[in-house]
């Protein structure tokens, strides 16, 4: 459920002036974030608690500090806790959601009955691995009955899906800046590019390799492809053809060898490693330049486009790119 447009002026007396907080398209699901984690006291509880990881959780959070423009919480090592503006920002938060909660109960009835009860979903490998598991948290904390069939996307499978979220290498033939139309089985849909990921070389951040001074992956280092753009010694310059140590189409098994060996970097799209990066688990290695950059396109059914689920999934899955 989307709130208006709208400004909040936060008025106190004494203890700090007037707060304008703009509040852009502010979805109740990050407002139940921010409570939870003013409930739990900690970024990690208030993930476990809410079924989503803790780099979803400090996201969002980060995301409606800038949003307000105030700070809503003190950090430290170990917990969190609300500052004077946060905890006068949470009295409002319990007003918007006790709203929201009440017309759900109210008209929920008439929505229930037309709402969409389940969403199949096709990706590439990379996708369904790495992004899929936390988007379909997130909006399993808005709507928990909603289900999902996720599918490997090859070509376009069998059964029509709702949308497809599709990465590939990078075509000079590929008009990045315009939509286009798809007719595929079960209707009509709409492609249209959401970003261009690039390739990310990564090293477990208590090896060596994370030590390094050298702008580039060292030469002692063995590296782990991904190879879902293509293999190797079609994507990869030659100086870097001998250090490979294996190839593998899964994203995860080349970040259990990076996590495994200590001298072991691994090469895939950031996107796949951005939540490892944010945790602290994974460094970033210097690359002089990515050996290859990728599309990230979103093929979307017009029909389930224009409803408020599939408005909701596009626009969470832009901000993964």
């Amino acid at each position: 459920m989307l709130l208006l447009k709208k400004f909040l002026i936060l008025q106190t007396r004494g203890a700090f002036p007037a707060i304008c907080m703009p509040i852009l398209a502010m979805d109740d699901f990050r407002l139940r974030i921010f409570m939870t984690v003013a409930e739990c006291g900690s970024f990690t509880k208030a993930a476990g608690k809410l079924g989503i990881s803790q780099p979803a959780v400090s996201q969002n959070i980060a995301d409606l500090e800038q949003d307000t423009g105030i700070r809503l919480f003190v950090r430290d090592r170990r917990n969190v806790s609300l500052t004077p503006e946060g905890i006068l920002f949470r009295s409002y938060a319990e007003k918007i959601l006790y709203w929201c909660d009440a017309a759900g109960r109210m008209f929920g009835a008439g929505i229930r009955k037309n709402r969409v009860r389940s969403v199949r979903i096709a990706a590439t490998e990379d996708v369904a691995s790495c992004i899929l598991p936390d988007l379909v948290s997130s909006v399993r904390t808005v709507i928990p009955d909603m289900s999902f069939e996720v599918t490997d996307f090859q070509g376009m499978p069998g059964s029509a899906p709702d949308l497809a979220i599709v990465t590939e290498r990078y075509q000079d033939r590929f008009d990045f800046e315009t939509s286009g139309r798809k007719n595929l089985a079960g209707g009509n849909y709409t492609a249209t590019p959401i970003g261009m990921p690039a390739a990310c070389a990564v090293a477990s951040s208590s090896g060596p390799l994370a030590f390094s001074s050298l702008r580039e992956i060292p030469d002692t280092a063995s590296i782990a492809y991904w190879s879902g753009p293509g293999p190797a010694k079609d994507i990869l310059p030659m100086d870097m053809l001998p250090n490979i140590r294996f190839e593998s189409f899964s994203v995860e098994a080349v970040k259990t060898a990076v996590r495994r060996s200590a001298n072991i970097a691994g090469i895939l799209p950031y996107h796949a490693v951005k939540r490892e990066l944010e945790a602290g688990e994974f460094v970033q290695l210097p690359l002089p330049a990515p050996p290859y950059m990728m599309t990230a396109e979103l093929i979307i059914r017009d029909e389930f486009g224009r409803t408020s689920v599939g408005k909701l999934l596009s626009e969470k899955l832009k901000t993964y790119f």
